[in-house]
């Protein structure tokens, strides 16, 4: 690229980049004029390969829990983060540890999907279990809204005991 169009380019990247940030972020890089500088004054931040980095976000993938009332798509988005961040420092996280990582991580209440889907298999692939949490969410979705819908549709009128009224009675 030449120097030109990049001079044009190079204020709208750093801009593109700054409006991906959130506040607390924004301010170590608020001195930085070239879209190069900025992406590597990020990287060294957050995205250094220290100990201390490792830790922490294992720390975090260890510890990771549902949060009650969310989506299962958050949390799925959340693990999935976590996962990402790992990956971008190097380190490698085996599919069935994801998976079981993953199983772990959701409520007691889901403890008989967990029997269900884990029974007599050697091995659990996560793609196989995020793919089942949704579905499992979608059904239960599903059913709520059917249930709440049809409830009202069915009304069934009975017909009155009392036959003295309006018309006599075929039986005397």
């Amino acid at each position: 690229m030449k120097d030109k169009e990049w001079q044009k380019i190079n204020p709208q990247a750093c801009s593109t980049i700054r409006l991906c940030l959130a506040k607390d972020q924004k301010c170590s890089v608020m001195g930085k004029t070239s879209a190069k500088e900025l992406w590597q004054k990020l990287e060294e931040k957050y995205m250094t390969k220290s100990l201390e980095n490792r830790i922490y976000l294992k720390k975090k993938l260890f510890r990771f829990e549902y949060r009650q009332g969310i989506f299962m798509t958050e949390h799925l988005d959340d693990f999935n983060k976590i996962i990402a961040d790992l990956m971008n420092i190097d380190v490698k996280i085996d599919d069935d540890d994801k998976a079981l990582l993953l199983l772990n991580s959701i409520p007691d209440s889901y403890d008989h999907f967990t029997h269900t889907l884990i029974n007599r298999k050697t091995e659990v692939k996560y793609d196989v279990v995020s793919a089942t949490l949704m579905n499992n969410e979608y059904r239960k979705t599903d059913k709520h809204a059917h249930r709440d819908s049809s409830s009202d549709a069915l009304t069934v009128r009975g017909r009155s005991d009392d036959r003295t009224s309006g018309s006599k009675s075929r039986f005397k």
